[in-house]
């Protein structure tokens, strides 16, 4: 039984020093948000976000519009990568009505190039019907960074 706990013990040690390890940074930021209908660069009606940190710097872009045959909400971050080593980003949008409810959310994850600049992670997008994104209030980005594992 002693044995049993003591390898118990030490692969649960393993295993929180891989999770704590996998995202070595997070950026976050909140606010509030009226989302416009816009096309990539209306700059003038995009909610735009800036985040950033020593390794990445990611101008996220928030806005809706029709994109092929339905409606959707963009949450397109470009990203610069400051660090000069390629990384690992997991990028996570979320989206509130004026109560705090959930309305919607994007995640995308991928690894960013030592000399990425301008970056986007273009699948960072949902449908929802047009009348929803009415409802968006406020929204809540998250950022995690990590070494890539990748060549």
């Amino acid at each position: 039984m002693e044995k049993n706990m003591k390898k118990i013990t030490i692969l649960a040690l393993l295993v929180a020093f891989f999770v704590s390890s996998t995202f070595a940074d997070e950026l976050r930021k909140s606010g509030d948000c009226k989302i416009q209908e816009a096309k990539m660069f209306d700059n003038d009606k995009i909610v735009s976000v800036k985040v950033q940190n020593a390794e990445i710097q990611a101008q996220c872009k928030i806005y809706s519009g029709m994109f092929i045959d339905d409606y959707a909400l963009s949450a397109i971050p470009w990203i610069t990568n400051l660090g000069g080593k390629k990384v690992h980003v997991s990028y996570h949008v979320a989206f509130f009505d004026s109560k705090g409810e959930l309305v919607a959310c994007v995640s995308q994850s991928a690894e960013i190039p030592a000399d990425a600049s301008g970056y986007q992670l273009g699948s960072s997008m949902v449908m929802i019907p047009k009348a929803t994104i009415e409802k968006i209030a406020s929204y809540k980005i998250v950022i995690y960074t990590s070494e890539s594992k990748g060549k």
